[in-house]
């Protein structure tokens, strides 16, 4: 059991210099924070919310009643049981990694292991999918998208952060 956990710290640590290091990309050291924000998204969850609503009335409201509560499990989850349940620092604060990583967001506090940003948004996606599933075949692309905002958390974290 050590030596596959031995071997799953080897890797993640290699994607994760692989990722914040040698495949580091200027475009999207511009991009990813303004992407990552959480008030860039906010005109999306406001148009969503508000259309449900003076479109569908009962059934827009009970919707959006659900969509919250989506994003308040999600976050309750993420942040306040499996990050003190795994208690993963993060890497700017890692003795192997704080001298080579170039931070293009703050670095934060408290733990880092899973995103709670990521679990939410993907939460958010995936309860979205399913509930408008039938208003058209584009929401599971639109889902797949929102979700993989996701994946932009890992520009200065280590790899298995991923999981939220």
């Amino acid at each position: 059991m050590k030596e596959l956990i031995n071997n799953l710290l080897y890797y993640d640590y290699t994607i994760w210099y692989y990722i914040n290091v040698l495949w580091r990309n200027p475009f999207l050291d511009l991009l990813v924070p303004f992407i990552r924000n959480q008030w860039t998204w906010a005109p999306l969850y406001v148009f969503l919310l508000s259309y449900l609503l003076m479109n569908h009335k009962k059934n827009g409201a009970l919707w959006c009643v659900f969509f919250l509560l989506t994003f308040a499990i999600s976050d309750q989850i993420s942040a306040h049981f499996l990050k003190e349940f795994f208690q993963r620092t993060r890497p700017c604060f890692d003795t192997h990694f704080a001298n080579i990583c170039k931070l293009i967001v703050p670095c934060g506090g408290g733990y880092s292991f899973p995103s709670s940003h990521a679990a939410n948004h993907f939460s958010l996606a995936v309860f979205t999918a399913i509930t408008l599933e039938n208003k058209g075949k584009w929401i599971w692309t639109v889902a797949i998208f929102w979700g993989k905002r996701g994946y932009l958390r890992r520009y200065p974290r280590f790899p298995r952060k991923l999981g939220g």
